[in-house]
């Protein structure tokens, strides 16, 4: 499957779900193993836009 944007005012790929589920525990590891600047941990989340996206879905909505 490929991503979609069923929404036009969101400004994030919408991946499908089962694509998205692995990516969660990645980016709570992540984020829980992260010693640096929140920026820095953000900057590192984005470059696996599948992961940014995930995050973008979960804790910005």
């Amino acid at each position: 499957m490929i991503a979609y944007s069923s929404d036009p005012s969101l400004k994030i790929i919408q991946w499908p779900s089962f694509r998205l589920a692995s990516k969660i525990p990645l980016a709570l590891d992540m984020a829980a193993q992260f010693p640096g600047k929140d920026s820095d941990l953000w900057r590192r989340i984005c470059a696996d836009e599948c992961v940014k996206c995930v995050v973008i879905e979960c804790y910005d909505f």
